[in-house]
């Protein structure tokens, strides 16, 4: 990622793929930075640009590492704080003489959580975009979504043998042997 798309994703504001850290009032936290990284995956990934505040104002991402970022201990990070572990690409900017934070992530093939259990996900909320918990009986639609649901596998637990058509049996039994 390059300044110029910094510079376009800011202009364009907080969307479900973008989201923006200020620190400009306080620093956020390691934690924060996870839950983020979690919602995005669980939604359609996207971009979170530390340094920006919620309105646009770039204000700088405070170094997280002594007097600097390292990306790659900050993707570790990531990486070791979040289940399944969510590979990411970070990457630091400056932009009108303030350092940026870049964390591009991927959507996620399936549900994501940081390691101590929050899920989330990115949604249009009453003030715009936002992170808001992803409950369990909220994950089969996202299943569904991602193509790993397979009704056709489910048990029926009230089916009995009288239940099935001797003819529609026998034209599987047929496509099966045709199909080897």
């Amino acid at each position: 990622m390059n300044v110029a798309t910094v510079e376009q994703f800011i202009r364009g504001g907080e969307t479900l793929r973008i989201e923006f850290k200020g620190e400009g009032r306080e620093s956020i936290s390691d934690r924060e930075i996870y839950e983020a990284i979690v919602c995005l995956a669980n939604t359609e990934g996207g971009v979170l640009l530390i340094g920006v505040e919620n309105d646009g104002r770039v204000t700088g991402a405070r170094p997280r590492h002594g007097t600097t970022t390292d990306p790659h201990r900050l993707q570790a990070a990531i990486f070791n704080n979040t289940e399944p572990p969510i590979n990411t690409r970070v990457s630091i900017h400056t932009l009108d003489g303030q350092t940026l934070i870049a964390i591009e992530v991927d959507s996620y093939p399936e549900i994501c959580a940081t390691r101590d259990g929050k899920s989330l996900r990115r949604v249009l909320g009453v003030r715009g975009p936002e992170c808001q918990p992803f409950y369990p009986y909220q994950h089969q639609s996202r299943r569904s979504d991602l193509g790993l649901s397979d009704y056709s596998a489910q048990l029926i637990e009230s089916a009995r043998w009288e239940d099935f058509d001797p003819l529609e049996i026998e034209r599987l039994r047929q496509m099966i042997r045709s199909r080897h």
